[in-house]
């Protein structure tokens, strides 16, 4: 259950990261007013701040359930951020809170069936 809070924390985490980071498919829309309203430097360095501490807590919390959950959360935002260039030509809101979903469900199943195996 430690793995999977931090993993909502992670999940925010990496969504944040990505509107700052990754192009927007247009300029307007929810994704677009957050990442111009963003000083993007300091908020991608507070980011993965975050991003590594709360790995570093899943991997104290549970080496292997930390470890499997952290690299299906950085596996999907991957995907995603894949997925919304090619199809979209950059991120949206909603590709963000579908992005946001996708990662909460992967940490979930990661956890899961490694504690099944």
């Amino acid at each position: 259950i430690g793995v999977l809070a931090v993993g909502f924390i992670l999940s925010r985490a990496l969504n944040g990261f990505g509107i700052c980071t990754f192009p927007c498919a247009k300029n307007s829309g929810l994704a677009a007013t957050f990442a111009q309203a963003a000083d993007r430097k300091r908020c991608q360095i507070v980011l993965v701040i975050e991003i590594l501490l709360c790995i570093a807590g899943m991997l104290l919390i549970d080496p292997l359930r930390g470890t499997t959950a952290a690299v299906a959360a950085v596996v999907v935002c991957l995907c995603c951020r894949r997925m919304a260039i090619k199809t979209f030509g950059g991120i949206t809101g909603d590709i963000q809170g579908f992005f946001l979903q996708i990662c909460e469900l992967g940490i979930a199943m990661a956890a899961v069936i490694v504690t099944s195996v």
